[in-house]
């Protein structure tokens, strides 16, 4: 669990001050409640965060296939 934790703080702070900070800062200067959209927005990446991270958990968990029984003749 301890990996886990670590890769996901690391890719949240990474990508946060990405294009989500626009988008953050245009909504809050639209509906004027900085705090909400800010709340808003971390709770919608940290699901974001997660599902990306569960994918790669499952991807990660495959099997390796045998390259030798894939190769064309």
């Amino acid at each position: 669990m301890g990996d886990f934790v670590v890769a996901f703080l690391a890719i949240f702070v990474a990508e946060l001050p990405d294009k989500t900070m626009l988008a953050t800062l245009a909504l809050a200067v639209r509906w004027r409640r900085p705090l909400a959209v800010w709340l808003g927005v971390s709770v919608s990446y940290c699901a974001h965060m997660l599902l990306a991270v569960l994918a790669g958990s499952l991807v990660a968990s495959l099997p390796e296939r045998d390259r030798k029984s894939t190769r064309l003749n």
